[in-house]
């Protein structure tokens, strides 16, 4: 009975120090656990404040509303508008051309230029000796007689029919209007007779160079002519038609009063002429042709103008507004894709009252709160302090029962002296295992020391290891990490920008495949120097996209040329991915116990070697 009374009652002193270490333990990680709360809700609060100037930085954007038309027009505006200008000035570089020269090449060729000069040039065929035949045609002048005679006729016919219809239409008015009207058609009569009778003289007067007296005697006379006369006559004939149409071709062209030798020049010119005219013409037709392609672009996103400079100049301003708004949008929406992942569908408001909650129970804990472990998560803490709590209620729930029975003891014991002997060697087994305790928490003071050291030693080879496996497994979109050496917590970065961002803050796909390549490294690292030890991973791929899902598994294939890799994975695409990149596949099947000898779902297994 004395003996149980003394096991109790040091069983009873062990539970009180127990539960108040319990208690003590339970106080420091709930102190623990809301300062990194706090801290963490702190943090978070202040990030989204961060984020929330960055977002009222961003200047409002205000793209166009179709802008791939924009894009489209404005692309290349640029050096179309310098081709422009060099085909402009190559235009105005060449050398100014003759006027005439100029005139001749675009209504003329050398050709005909040529066969004009042959036209000119061409000799009169000479006549023969003056013949007996009387008249001597060869001496008359047929052009001039015919002209004179021609002149001659038409006058008088046209003026005696005038003058006979002025005479009598006076005759007919009488009177004082009639007499005016056939005066002057006697007048008219008058000067008609006398142009006739001058003309008609000097008819006579041609046809008496050839000794003839009137024009039926020439034409008796011509009868009679001799034919190789006729045939010399006929081609002279010829050669003055031929030379009076090349000079009316010439008045046409404008160079009637040239002389030959200048014709000849000008159509020695003409093709040098002609193709700096095609030259100019082509350069002309480019220049043209850019500024109406940059006329056209401009009109398809509504701007005006002629001037192929400036439209350059206000589509490319409009495109570096358009790219300036994407930019912005771009920014806004990581910003506010950052801001919703750091919130992870909780409420500002609501944190923002939770931290003040925090920070009123911390101030009960304050004589504690320094003790507190702070480089763990708070959700770890929290455990531990739901672990602390519910051993203090067992150390609680074993230490009310036994104080009761206790007292029920106490009262049935007399000899108190003997009970207290025995609480004293219990207090002096108390006491050994407290310096035991002691000595414990020694152990572990310099244990987490040496931890401080390995990681001091480890955290540059996980972050160099890392760093390597990062753009793979990312798709190149982060590209460098470091690892903090106190905690070993792990920060990336993406390409172009230093901000760096914790791991637990990215999706959980990429979380995974960085823990992936994590052990890897890890693995590599705590090996012993120079030993590949083997590697075996259970689904890797299994929360990443197909993309990442490939990278990864290339990069295992390119790790297993230095180790052996084996991968334990149910997904078909990593079944193809292995078929495709003939790695050793072991495929094993789950038979259910009431199938028999039924065959169930295969469930393939990659491994790589």
């Amino acid at each position: 009975m004395r003996r149980q009374l003394a096991e109790d009652l040091a069983s009873q002193e062990q539970l009180r120090s127990e539960l108040t270490l319990v208690e003590v333990a339970a106080r420091t990680s709930e102190a623990a656990w809301k300062t990194v709360e706090l801290a963490e809700i702190q943090k978070d609060l202040s990030t989204i404040v961060d984020i929330d100037q960055q977002l009222e930085a961003i200047p409002e954007a205000h793209p166009p509303k179709d802008p791939t038309t924009l894009r489209e027009a404005a692309t290349g505006a640029g050096p179309l508008s310098l081709q422009w200008g060099d085909a402009r000035a190559k235009l105005e570089a060449l050398a100014p051309l003759d006027p005439e020269l100029a005139r001749v090449s675009r209504e003329s060729a050398q050709s005909e230029l040529t066969f004009l000069v042959g036209a000119l040039e061409q000799p009169l065929p000479p006549l023969p000796p003056r013949s007996e035949m009387p008249g001597r045609l060869d001496l008359l002048d047929l052009r001039q007689i015919a002209l004179r005679r021609w002149s001659s006729d038409t006058i008088a016919l046209l003026g005696g029919v005038a003058g006979v219809f002025l005479v009598v239409l006076g005759v007919l008015h009488g009177g004082s209007t009639g007499i005016p009207i056939a005066a002057g058609g006697l007048v008219l009569l008058v000067v008609t007779g006398t142009i006739f009778y001058v003309l008609q003289r000097r008819l006579r007067l041609l046809l008496a160079v050839g000794g003839f007296t009137s024009i039926s005697q020439m034409r008796r006379a011509s009868r009679a002519q001799d034919p190789e006369l006729m045939k010399i006559v006929a081609s002279r004939d010829k050669v003055e038609a031929e030379r009076a149409q090349a000079q009316k071709r010439l008045e046409e062209l404008g160079i009637g009063q040239i002389g030959v030798e200048r014709l000849k020049q000008l159509a020695g010119e003409l093709p040098a002429v002609q193709e700096a005219l095609a030259q100019r013409a082509t350069l002309a037709a480019t220049v043209e042709r850019y500024r109406e392609e940059l006329s056209s672009r401009a009109k398809r996103v509504g701007i005006g103008g002629h001037d192929p400079l400036q439209l350059a100049s206000e589509l490319s301003h409009r495109l570096h507004q358009l790219d300036q708004a994407e930019d912005a949008s771009r920014l806004r929406e990581g910003l506010q894709a950052r801001r919703s992942e750091r919130l992870g569908g909780r409420d500002p408001k609501v944190l923002t009252k939770r931290a003040e909650q925090l920070s009123k129970e911390l101030q009960a804990l304050e004589a504690i709160r320094e003790a507190a472990p702070s480089n763990l998560p708070s959700g770890e803490l929290r455990r531990r302090y739901d672990e602390a709590i519910s051993r203090r209620d067992q150390v609680r729930s074993q230490l009310l029962p036994l104080q009761g029975r206790l007292q029920e003891q106490l009262k049935d014991v007399g000899d108190v002296a003997s009970l207290e002997e025995a609480v004293a060697d219990l207090g002096d087994e108390v006491d050994r295992l407290t310096r035991a305790e002691e000595a414990v928490k020694l152990a572990i003071s310099e244990l987490r020391r040496a931890e401080g050291l390995i990681h001091n030693d480890l955290a540059p080879v996980l972050a160099e290891g890392l760093r390597s496996w990062l753009p793979a497994i990312t798709a190149q979109r982060y590209q460098h990490a470091w690892v903090d050496p106190a905690d070993l917590s792990m920060h990336v970065s993406s390409q172009g920008s230093g901000a760096q961002i914790r791991v637990e803050d990215l999706s959980q796909g990429t979380r995974e495949q960085i823990y992936v390549a994590l052990r890897t490294v890890l693995a590599k690292a705590l090996s012993p120097r120079g030993e590949a030890v083997p590697l075996f991973f259970d689904d890797p791929t299994v929360s990443a996209d197909d993309g990442r899902c490939g990278a990864l598994l290339d990069t295992l294939r390119e790790l297993a040329t230095t180790t052996q890799v084996v991968v334990f994975s149910h997904e078909s695409r990593v079944d193809s991915w292995a078929q495709k990149r003939k790695v050793p596949i072991l495929s094993m099947k789950v038979v259910p116990p009431a199938a028999g000898d039924e065959a169930a779902t295969p469930a393939p297994s990659a491994g790589e070697d």
